[in-house]
């Protein structure tokens, strides 16, 4: 499977570096984190994406585009399935507010 073989890769290249956060201060932020989307092109999504820290990009791409559980991806990258849903929140937070701040750029 091409996931297993990107995660030896990237095993095998650095260790990747996931951070235990506290989610609880952050949730009020939740619903007003929901980009318009539909005003970048799915090479700016892309692009954006890619410049992800590398735990954060891991987990959302297991998670979104894989269809991978938590308890899932916790398994193959050694983590607590509470760091890969930690991992992934934080992940749509930053990518939200990128893509925020380039439709703001394109006004």
């Amino acid at each position: 499977m091409v996931a297993n073989e990107a995660l030896v890769f990237l095993r095998n290249r650095k260790k990747l570096l996931f951070v235990e956060q506290d989610q609880t201060a952050d949730k009020a932020d939740e619903e007003s984190a929901s980009p318009d989307t539909e005003r970048i092109s799915p090479d700016e999504l892309h692009q954006l994406i890619s410049e992800l820290p590398d735990g954060y990009r891991t987990v959302l791409n297991l998670y979104v585009f894989e269809n991978y559980s938590h308890r899932q991806i916790a398994s193959l990258l050694g983590i607590k399935e509470n760091t890969s849903a930690s991992q992934l929140y934080y992940a749509k937070k930053l990518l939200a507010k990128r893509i925020k701040d380039l439709t703001k750029d394109k006004q």
